[in-house]
């Protein structure tokens, strides 16, 4: 099963966003551990897209496909923002140093990276688009 939301690119839309993904999950038998990472990493890159790639502009779209394909959950996210690859593209965090000594941002793309089991991203037609996937627990 495979739903297509667009949203407007206002941080006013997460917590729906959330709501979708839990709706999403509860239908696919997708546990709450695996739920979580899921929104979590949508949230991420929605914030990044709305505050960075559309600069606050409410009047642009976000749309983001959840799909289970029978062994893992995919979520694709697409944007007209500026290229931007964030596997490649953003900087990596400051995992290092105390919290008060990091410099703000580069988290979410690690949670990404850490959460998500593969994580792809290509520039079609001035389209940003990420696709993410998380092995879903008990299928091989």
């Amino acid at each position: 099963m495979k739903e297509i939301r667009a949203y407007s690119a206002s941080l006013d839309n997460l917590d729906a966003i959330a709501a979708d993904v839990e709706r999403f999950c509860a239908a696919n038998g997708i546990d709450g551990g695996t739920c979580f990472d899921i929104s979590l990493c949508i949230d991420e890159i929605f914030t990044n897209i709305v505050c960075y790639g559309y600069g606050n502009d409410k009047s642009r779209k976000i749309e983001i496909w959840l799909e289970n394909t029978g062994g893992a959950a995919q979520i694709t996210m697409r944007d007209s923002a500026p290229k931007f690859d964030p596997l490649t593209d953003a900087p990596e965090p400051d995992l290092c140093n105390g919290i008060e000594e990091r410099s703000i941002g580069g988290l979410g793309v690690h949670f990404i990276k850490k959460k998500m089991d593969e994580v792809k991203y290509a520039r079609r037609d001035n389209v940003n688009e990420l696709v993410m996937s998380k092995r879903l627990k008990g299928v091989p």
